[in-house]
Order: C-alpha cells, then structure tokens, then sequence
C-alpha cells in the first residue's frame, strides 16, 4: 500500500514541476533570442549560462530537498 502512495505522489510532483520546468526553458529561449537579435554577445553568454545551470540544479536540488525533508511531509 505505502509503494502505491508513494508512486502516486511522485507522480503529482512531477505532474507539478513539469509545467513550471517547461516555462523557465521557453521564457529564457524567448529572451535569449532577443540578445542574440540585439547584438548582445556578452549578456547572451551569461544568460545561456544561467539557464544551464537553472536547468541542471532544479532537477537534482528538488529530490535534494525531498530526501531531507520527508519526514516532516510524511508526518502531515
């Protein structure tokens, strides 16, 4: 019973960073479009580094959080 919560849950969470995942990638291409359309080699190298790294440590630092604080959701 607790494996079929858990998967249940699992799946919530990720029906919930999904969507906000797929915004932070579409906004930043958005506005990495307009620099590169603007000439602005500088600020387009910082801001594609920004996104790469927002990308890569959201996804490790959310199952970070989580096997840290389950405890205290399990309790609810």
């Amino acid at each position: 019973m607790c494996g079929t919560i858990g998967v249940s849950t699992g799946g919530e969470v990720s029906d919930l960073l999904m969507p906000i995942a797929t915004a932070f990638a579409t906004a930043g291409q958005i506005y990495i479009t307009q620099l590169v359309g603007a000439g602005r080699k500088g600020q387009t190298k910082e801001t594609v580094s920004t996104l790469l790294t927002l990308i890569f440590v959201i996804p490790f630092g959310c199952p970070g959080v989580m096997l840290f604080g389950y405890r205290q959701i399990w309790q609810f």
